[in-house]
């Protein structure tokens, strides 16, 4: 009764961050599984595919644990980007 009588933007705003989380992930797996494909256009090495795709499906996995409100999602999206920050050599 009393979530009826609350606004709809009130509502639309505690479902939203998770949404948009599940969906800014999504597009990062998309990324990286290109950026991948990219890389073996151009240099014809596996190593460009095997990482792109690898990287861009475990993003792929966060997304769908973080649009069912899984906690492993959230954990798993942070632990990545904690890996890909230390891997970064600039």
């Amino acid at each position: 009764m009393v979530r009826a009588l609350r606004k709809p933007l009130e509502i639309a705003a505690e479902t939203r961050p998770q949404t948009v989380s599940a969906s800014l992930v999504t597009v990062m797996g998309g990324i990286c599984v290109a950026a991948g494909a990219i890389g073996y256009a151009k240099t014809k090495r596996l190593p460009f595919i095997i990482g792109g795709s690898s990287v861009g499906l475990y993003y792929f996995w966060s997304a769908y644990n973080i649009k069912n409100s899984k906690p492993a999602g959230m954990r798993a999206r942070h632990a990545k980007e904690l890996a890909a920050a230390s891997n970064s050599q600039g």
